[in-house]
């Protein structure tokens, strides 16, 4: 296992002297629901694809539609 974890791992196994156990659960993937750069990750091919339609997406935002949902949750009556 060669990772950042296996190194610092190494490192305070050899320096303390003690045995070092590391228990790193397997995904097999991640849900990130409708996050826009997750799901430009997906399709785009190439760096400079990704790049165009991350600076499309910053020049022209649209408002999260849970904005909405928060301001009519404040409007209404609290019980």
């Amino acid at each position: 296992m060669v990772t950042d974890a296996a190194n610092t791992a190494l490192s305070f196994s050899l320096f303390y002297q003690q045995p070092s156990i590391i228990h790193l659960p397997a995904f097999s993937n991640i849900e990130l629901g409708g996050d826009k750069l997750y799901s430009l990750f997906s399709f785009t091919t190439s760096f400079k694809e990704l790049q165009t339609e991350i600076t499309q997406i910053l020049e022209n935002p649209t408002p999260p539609p849970k904005k909405e949902k928060i301001a009519n949750f404040l409007q209404e009556d609290l019980l």
